[in-house]
């Protein structure tokens, strides 16, 4: 394929590529609309979505891996690969249409005690690591195809945001590209951990999807703009790292009162409010907008 030389900048886009943003986005609601809750539909499809209420886990996740390629990489050629995990981040918002339609962490903590799955709540959270785990399989897979795709087009073509930057880029190599871009992970995760848990207020879904999804953005924006990673790659990696630390300290913290759901209820466990896909999906759509944002910041200073 050709080298594409002029990448889309976010708030900075001509009439053709809001027309090809638009279309990504739209293909991803209208598959995600149509198969999404067939994919992931609960046995209660006003319950919550969770890998401990289904008998076929290997299967759904088959099955989403499926649906999530399909739409990260579709989209990713409607864009022309120029806008970097543009596929990521309109499937992660299709994940997002069946997630709203359902219930979150206080269904499924009520619905495993009233089934008698778990002995305590501290083994429950052990299972939500796991969980996070898989889902993040799903994750991975979708970053995978896109990533690929955008290279088959050309994505690793010039960026405008970085131009002036080229040789020097160059002639740091591989090597601060890469401490720069574990360095971003880590601020992401910590900016995540605080930003998340001061906005999961409440229970309630809204709040939860909002709290996730701006959190993470925020967090990602910050990172961003501390380190000037060249991918948002390196953000999405922190994603299923804040899942696992908000679940594994509660895990490890068992001097809780009687009941699940009251875990949730406890300081500072407003991290743990939050489902595994709602982490997966909902944060890595906001750390990639976030990501964005960040790079149009720096074009808008470095171009004016």
């Amino acid at each position: 394929m050709s080298q594409i030389s002029n990448n889309y900048v976010i708030g900075h886009f001509d009439w053709e590529a809001r027309g090809r943003f638009t279309l990504g986005v739209i293909l991803s609601a209208v598959l995600f609309g149509a198969f999404g809750m067939n994919v992931l539909g609960p046995w209660d499809l006003s319950g919550a979505i969770s890998l401990l209420l289904v008998d076929n886990q290997t299967l759904l996740l088959l099955r989403l891996i499926g649906l999530l390629v399909a739409v990260g990489v579709l989209s990713t050629i409607i864009v022309d690969g120029r806008i970097k995990f543009f596929g990521v981040f309109v499937a992660c918002l299709g994940v997002g249409l069946p997630i709203m339609k359902t219930a979150g962490m206080g269904y499924l903590m009520v619905r495993l005690q009233v089934g008698k799955e778990f002995v305590n709540s501290q083994v429950l959270w052990a299972y939500l690591v796991l969980e996070t785990c898989l889902w993040a399989v799903a994750l991975f897979a979708l970053l995978a195809a896109v990533y690929a795709t955008e290279r088959w087009i050309g994505k690793d073509a010039a960026e405008p945001v970085r131009e002036k930057k080229v040789a020097k880029g160059k002639a740091a190599g591989k090597g601060k590209d890469i401490f720069d871009g574990i360095l971003s992970t880590v601020a992401t995760v910590v900016g995540a951990l605080i930003f998340v848990s001061l906005l999961a207020a409440s229970q309630d879904k809204g709040q939860i999807i909002f709290a996730t999804f701006t959190g993470f953005l925020i967090a990602s924006f910050l990172a961003e703009q501390l380190t000037e990673t060249s991918h948002p790659m390196w953000h999405c990696l922190a994603v299923p790292s804040v899942a696992i630390i908000a679940y594994s300290y509660t895990w490890m913290n068992p001097d809780r009162p009687p009941g699940f759901e009251a875990v949730l209820n406890i300081a500072p466990n407003s991290l743990a409010r939050i489902l595994p896909i709602e982490y997966i999906f909902i944060g890595t759509a906001g750390v990639i907008l976030g990501n964005w944002y960040s790079q149009r910041l720096r074009y808008f200073k470095e171009n004016g």
